[in-house]
C-alpha cells in the first residue's frame, strides 16, 4: 500500500511513468528521486500511511498510534528524551496525557531527524523537542492528531515552511483507501 501510494504520488509530483522512476538512497540512506528537487518522506503505523512531498527541501514525517504503544512509553522515554523533557513528562497529571505528552515528543524528533536524513544514526534524546536551532531555525513543524480519540499522532517537519508542502495521508481497512483526517494542535 505504501509503496503504491508513494511511486504513484512521486510520478505524478515529477510528471513520470512510475516505473521510470529512479529512487535512489541519499548519503545516509534516506531514500531520495535521483535527479529530482522532489523530496519526500513516508511513514506508516497500523491502518494508515502518511506521505509528505516538497520541492523546497528536505522534508521529514512521523505518524504513531497511541493504543499500540499503550503505557510502555515509560521504558523507551529515557533513551529519547532529555532531562527536561523527562521533566514535563513526570508532570503529566495521569499517565494517559503522559503518554500523549511523550508521543508528541517523540514524533516531532523522528520528523526532524528523518528531515536530516540521518534517521536513528542521531539518537533522539540528542535534540530537543521545538528546537529552534540550526538546521530547524526556520523549520516549521506541523502536529496533527487523527483517528478514534486522538489515536495517531503524526509530525511533519519542513525546513522552508508548510506552503511548500503537499501531504497526503490515507488509512486503508478491507482493502479500503480513504483519507486520513485530523486536526492540527500546538
Amino acid at each position: 500500500m505504501s509503496r503504491l501510494l508513494l511511486r504513484g504520488a512521486l510520478a505524478q509530483a515529477a510528471s513520470v511513468d512510475p516505473g521510470k522512476l529512479a529512487i535512489v538512497p541519499g548519503p545516509f540512506g534516506k531514500p531520495r528521486l535521483e535527479d529530482s528537487d522532489i523530496r519526500f518522506n513516508l511513514s506508516h503505523a497500523p491502518g494508515c500511511v502518511i506521505l509528505a512531498l516538497s520541492r523546497r527541501g528536505e522534508v521529514g514525517c512521523d505518524i504513531e498510534d497511541a493504543r499500540s504503544l499503550g503505557l510502555g512509553y515509560r521504558d523507551i522515554a529515557p533513551s529519547c528524551l532529555q532531562e527536561c523533557e523527562m521533566e514535563y513528562l513526570a508532570a503529566a497529571p495521569d499517565p494517559r496525557v503522559g503518554r500523549d505528552r511523550f508521543l508528541a515528543m517523540f514524533v516531532e524528533k523522528e520528523a526532524r531527524l528523518k528531515a536530516l536524513g540521518a534517521g536513528l544514526a542521531v539518537p533522539p534524546a540528542g535534540i530537543r523537542s521545538a528546537m529552534k536551532e540550526p538546521p530547524f531555525r526556520e523549520a516549521t513543524l506541523a502536529c496533527f492528531r487523527s483517528g478514534e480519540g486522538g489515536s495517531r499522532v503524526i509530525a511533519v517537519c519542513l525546513p522552508s515552511g508548510l506552503e511548500a508542502l503537499e501531504l497526503i495521508a490515507c488509512r486503508y481497512e478491507g482493502g479500503r483507501i480513504s483519507p486520513l483526517e485530523g486536526r492540527c494542535y500546538e
